[in-house]
């Protein structure tokens, strides 16, 4: 073989080399939406004569930002009881209204708790709330409700 006709086949053989390098890179894609790049986490713990009556217990959370909207993915809600026999309630609303059941809480000693998954919406300039009933509250005791989701931006 000549030398020749080395060099024609060696550049053949390099030629779908430098094709394929020479293509653009793909484009770089953003999840704006992801749950980790702007989590969302709240809670409050307070007396239950603050935020209880002899009935229910309830929290308004702090406003949605402009621009956002709160996806919340777990609720978990907490208070004593006094009852021999009381039954509980918890309720996931935005500012009073659209209100969903969590439904019954469950009950050990004397405290009723929840916690669950959930898909629950609020939009920007809406408050989330967690409202908790039962036949009687321990106002002696503590109120306790925590939010777990994230924002994601909108349009």
């Amino acid at each position: 073989m000549t030398l020749a006709r080395c060099l024609a086949l060696l550049v053949l053989a390099l030629a779908p080399l430098s094709a394929a390098s020479a293509q653009p890179k793909p484009a770089l894609v953003q999840d704006r939406d992801e749950a980790g790049r702007a989590p969302y986490v709240d809670a409050v713990q307070v007396d239950a004569d603050t935020a209880c009556n002899a009935f229910s217990c309830s929290h308004d959370f702090a406003v949605v930002p402009a621009g956002k909207r709160l996806v919340i993915t777990h609720v978990a809600v907490t208070f004593g009881q006094t009852g021999a026999n009381p039954t509980g309630a918890a309720y996931l609303m935005r500012d009073g209204v659209d209100i969903v059941p969590l439904g019954v809480m469950q009950r050990a000693g004397a405290r009723f708790f929840l916690s669950m998954p959930v898909t629950y919406y609020v939009e920007a300039g809406q408050k989330p709330r967690i409202e908790a009933q039962a036949d009687s509250v321990d106002l002696t005791s503590f109120f306790g409700a925590a939010l777990v989701g994230h924002f994601v931006a909108l349009p």
